[in-house]
């Protein structure tokens, strides 16, 4: 019941006992004679004589074995090398045995495990050559380097795009701005005709732009005068400028203040001020008398018109509603031209006064400027001659003013 022998080494030849199991030990043994109808033993490697105990297992001893003889119709011996003097019987198994091994020596490899013969390659070819194990190689890889062509261009890897919050992505790369075309009307024509009458074209435009203010110049260069050399009128016409938290504005005041002072030098015998009284909270006819009896000028002397809306609307009713047909106009020096051109245009022979104490400042050079556009809106006015917004019936006002300041003095 022992187990078998793998002692490699050389052993004293021993006896077989008549009907024992096969010995598996593959080394050679001395020939003995083996029963007829025996197993037969698959030990390949020569193992010197020796007893073996009954029911031992077969010795795997894979060292060469000296021949021995075979029974008559026993297993071919698979051992396929050649071994030493010895024939091998007529029909016995093939010893499988592939490498002829001196005696006493341990064949290479022996007793390890080998690979099973599914893992190895399909293209693994065992080594050729006496004395040598089956050896199994790999594959070689394949060539990196292309054969033919010129190296492939390996495109360059883009990032992907992180995905968070509008503030964890990066900044943009400022763009320049797109070039905008202009309109085709706008654009320069190429030819040199084209260029021609576009100029022209703007040399009229410029030229309409600017008539009504040459007209207002023509018109008004003979009727200005100052407060001294203005000659002795009936009536003053003050045009209202506005009021600030209920009082007359400075420009307001500085008008006020010539037409008093024209009163009082005996310029003038009665005030007509006209303004916008649209509204409840704003009256400018009323700020102005009050304004006028504080400086010394008579509450019976002063006539009020509160539909004066704008110069026109001043103008016509001054003629039309109070029967004013000569006046001397008072107002600032960039306003005063197109006051005396629009009262010439509806009827009352006009002098225009500026007022004095004027400062030139950021207000004064922007109602200059308001004028270079009022001029064109003032010219169509004196040429289509509208109603004015509120025209109403003939008032006496003036008339009696002037009634009960007695005759003008010689």
């Amino acid at each position: 019941g022992a187990g078998p022998n793998r002692d490699t080494t050389a052993t004293p030849p021993r006896p077989r006992p008549q009907g024992a199991e096969p010995n598996h030990d593959t080394t050679a043994t001395p020939a003995r004679p083996r029963p007829q109808g025996a197993e037969p033993d698959r030990d390949t490697t020569a193992t010197p004589a020796g007893p073996r105990p009954q029911g031992a297992g077969p010795n795997r001893d894979t060292t060469a074995t000296p021949p021995r003889p075979r029974p008559q119709g026993a297993e071919p011996n698979h051992d396929t090398t050649a071994t030493p003097a010895g024939a091998r019987p007529q029909g016995a198994e093939p010893n499988h045995d592939a490498t002829a091994t001196p005696a006493g020596a341990r064949a290479r490899g022996a007793g390890r495990r080998t690979e099973p013969r599914h893992h190895r390659h399909p293209t693994a070819a065992p080594a050729a050559g006496p004395g040598t194990e089956p050896r199994w190689r790999l594959p070689r890889p394949p060539s990196r380097t292309p054969v033919r062509g010129p190296p492939r261009e390996i495109p360059p890897m883009r990032l992907p795009r992180p995905r968070g919050r509008r503030f964890l992505r990066p900044p943009r790369p400022l763009r320049s701005p797109r070039r905008v075309r202009p309109p085709r009307w706008l654009r320069l024509p190429r030819s040199r005709r084209g260029r021609r009458r576009a100029l022209q074209a703007v040399m009229g435009l410029c030229v309409l732009a600017l008539s009504p203010a040459a007209w207002l110049f023509t018109t008004t260069g003979g009727q200005l005068r100052t407060p001294d050399t203005v000659p002795r009128t009936d009536v003053a016409v003050v045009f209202g400028a506005g009021l600030w938290d209920g009082e007359p504005s400075p420009y307001l005041a500085h008008r006020l203040d010539t037409a008093a002072g024209l009163y009082h030098a005996g310029r003038v015998r009665v005030v007509l001020v006209t303004g916008d009284n649209s509204r409840d909270d704003y009256d400018e006819p009323d700020a102005m008398r009050a304004y006028l009896t504080e400086h010394g000028v008579p509450g019976d002397r002063v006539v009020e018109d509160y539909a004066g809306f704008d110069t026109w609307d001043s103008c016509v009713r001054a003629r039309k509603i109070f029967g004013v047909d000569r006046a001397v106009l008072i107002s600032q020096g960039f306003h005063i031209r197109r006051a005396v051109a629009l009262c010439r245009a509806a009827g009352v022979e006009s002098y225009g006064v500026a007022a004095t104490g004027d400062a030139h400042d950021v207000t004064w050079y922007y109602g200059a400027g308001r004028e270079v556009f009022a001029a064109g809106k003032a010219a169509l006015d004196a040429l289509f001659e509208p109603d004015p917004h509120f025209l109403g019936p003939r008032e006496p006002g003036v008339a009696r003013a002037l009634a009960a300041t007695g005759p003008e003095p010689g």
